[in-house]
């Protein structure tokens, strides 16, 4: 199972923080093989700054602590896992570290983070607003910061189909219902 794990690695260690099982498909990712890793500490494998934090939450790990942290690797990045193994009596016989490639997912969060910047300044640009509304729970769920500076609110304004229909013109009110 470690060695097909997908996207990243499982290593185990032992309190001297000495790899003792490597596996998962991220090992070739980086130029190493089970073989490498296995008998080695994290300051054998690994550049010195991320060698430090990975004994630093390896230890934790043996104190009994799980963290979820995140390094970059060779271009890459990754979130780790560090946690405790415990045996039946619930004492610690090894740590873990599962870690997965989560570069795409941090590219494709950017990308999200400029297009909603660049949404929100068009609308500044336009002095228009945006809000969403839940059909189904009859709720508006979410209003734009040019939409609330627009209507005059405070971005901690409460918001409701009743509250929002005020936003419209007198006329326009029954379309609007019934839309």
């Amino acid at each position: 199972m470690i060695e097909n794990f997908p996207g990243g690695a499982v290593f185990l260690f032992d309190e001297d923080l000495r790899y003792t099982l490597a596996g998962g498909q991220g090992l070739d990712e980086v130029g190493l093989s089970a073989s490498d890793v296995e008998g080695a500490r994290p300051h054998d494998l690994f550049p010195d700054d991320i060698a430090r934090e990975l004994a630093g939450y390896y230890r934790r790990a043996w104190a009994g602590e799980k963290h979820v942290f995140e390094q970059k690797l060779q271009g890459r990045c990754y979130r780790i896992q560090a946690l405790p193994v415990r045996d039946e009596t619930d004492v610690i016989i090894a740590g873990m570290a599962v870690s997965q490639d989560v570069t795409e997912q941090k590219k494709r969060e950017r990308k999200l983070e400029r297009q909603n910047d660049l949404f929100e300044r068009a609308q500044e640009i336009a002095s228009v607003g945006a809000w969403e509304y839940d059909v189904r729970s009859g709720e508006t769920s979410m209003m734009t910061d040019e939409a609330y500076r627009i209507h005059g609110l405070p971005p901690s304004a409460e918001l409701s189909p009743g509250r929002s229909i005020e936003f419209y013109h007198p006329d326009d009110r029954p379309a609007v219902r019934e839309g």
